[in-house]
């Protein structure tokens, strides 16, 4: 097996046995799985005493069999004693799970992970068990991971990090845990953990989550693409899913029909480049996966982290920048997995300012409707910037420009929405995803900018 063979992980927990020992009976029982309410009530009694009692350090250290550089061991506070953690533990960074008591001011903000979550069942959030993942790679680390108690969120985070960052199978990462936590076996309610946490619905929820975030990180789990707002500009490749508000079906219709090599009317040669290559996909039996989905419903079929990529071809600017576009790029944000690519093309504002100061709007005219080239360059100017010259553009249907954008407008939205690594292009074939530099069809480019940011 190859680990990460120079990390470490320190798990602390403080609490007195007498407090437990009155639950301990009743809480776990090994021969039956435990009633739901009954153990929702008996927590509940549990976590009311456990204020009344002043929790007692206990330094007590378990080294993790096939894992010599991981060690559980516990302290509730400890995390609020950086310098006792770092002289005496040798801890390098903290994982602060605890949402209770927040005591990580005095952990340096580089060596700090704050993936809080609450110990009620729910599952862990897989953007959080990722992050934490990719935090506690790396040479050298001694990672502590902190909850309110070390009992039931501490061990689960402990097996999301053997199982992601140390390529521990699912039995071995349970069965390091269990092992060297026997010495623990009296606390409550890590003896659940331990004895029964194949049926308690608390951990069983844990640790559901980090198989669900693990699954994401599995190199033979093929993601989806997403191309939203796609209009016409449907990408004819395996997994990618096109969505738009308007049913295209019409329109594959009759691309269909162009199957059969025979038709030689009217001949794919002169048809756009992304028709002949929807054409020649559709000849070579290949399935295009279209779909109608109006993005201000957001899109809640794709749970977290779930998608590759997201592609947006002239398509931000048409959406109110004020009440849609912030929610659209937290939701495309939330769909993508972690350093996942969204790449978007839109009109540069700087570069239409530019051309109409300097006399050469008619630089556009490739990309335009014939009358583009009769009117006055301010004309020229408006047709671009307001966009409404689209074949359905009515005075009941305006399909015109909302808002158009330059770099440093487009960056501070997408920072907005959490976003990194925000880099431009001005041709097509670049790209930080190779997939998308070989598949993306990126269209109006002679006053466009390619932008692209990370997750």
């Amino acid at each position: 097996m190859c680990y990460y063979a120079s990390a470490s992980l320190v798990f602390l927990c403080i609490i007195k046995e007498k407090q437990m020992s009155k639950y301990n009976s009743k809480f776990f029982n090994k021969t039956s799985k435990p009633d739901v309410q009954e153990t929702s009530n008996v927590l509940e009694a549990y976590h009311n005493s456990l204020y009344s009692y002043q929790p007692t350090i206990v330094n007590h250290r378990y080294k993790v069999p096939g894992y010599p550089n991981i060690i559980i061991g516990g302290s509730i506070i400890d995390a609020a004693d950086w310098e006792h953690l770092h002289k005496d533990f040798g801890v390098t960074d903290v994982i602060n799970v605890e949402t209770e008591h927040d005591d990580t001011s005095k952990v340096p903000a580089e060596h700090l992970l704050q993936v809080q979550t609450e110990d009620n069942g729910a599952p862990f959030p897989p953007e959080k068990i990722l992050a934490a993942i990719e935090f506690a790679k790396g040479p050298g680390k001694v990672i502590y991971v902190h909850c309110q108690m070390g009992g039931s969120r501490s061990p689960a985070w402990a097996y999301a990090l053997l199982r992601g960052t140390f390529k521990a199978s699912k039995e071995e990462a349970m069965a390091a845990i269990v092992s060297a936590r026997r010495g623990v076996d009296k606390l409550d309610p890590s003896r659940g953990f331990i004895e029964d946490y194949g049926h308690h619905p608390v951990h069983v929820s844990y640790l559901a989550s980090v198989e669900a975030a693990i699954k994401i990180l599995e190199p033979d789990v093929k993601l989806p693409r997403l191309n939203i707002a796609s209009g016409p500009n449907i990408f004819p490749f395996d997994g990618w899913i096109n969505y738009d508000r308007e049913d295209s079906q019409a329109y594959l219709d009759y691309l269909r029909t162009l199957k059969d090599p025979a038709v030689v009317w009217p001949p794919i040669e002169i048809m756009p480049e992304h028709q002949q290559q929807v054409v020649k996909y559709i000849r070579n039996n290949g399935n295009i996966d279209f779909r109608v989905r109006d993005l201000r419903d957001g899109f809640p079929q794709h749970p977290d982290c779930s998608v590759e990529s997201i592609y947006l071809g002239q398509m931000i600017e048409h959406i109110n920048p004020l009440y849609e576009v912030p929610p659209f790029l937290k939701e495309c944000y939330r769909m993508l997995k972690p350093n996942g690519v969204i790449r978007i093309t839109t009109p540069d504002l700087d570069i239409l300012i530019d051309a109409y100061k300097n006399g050469q709007m008619n630089k556009f005219e490739s990309e335009q409707p014939e009358f583009y080239k009769g009117v006055d360059p301010s004309a020229q100017l408006s047709y671009l910037m307001f966009g409404a010259a689209g074949p359905s553009c009515t005075w009941d249907n305006y399909e015109g420009h909302m808002f158009l954008y330059t770099q440093r407008s487009i960056t501070a939205v997408l920072h907005e929405a959490g976003f990194k690594d925000v880099q431009f292009y001005y041709e097509p074939g670049k790209s930080k995803d190779p997939v998308m530099a070989v598949q993306a069809v990126d269209a109006g480019l002679t006053h466009s900018f390619i932008v692209e940011a990370v997750k």
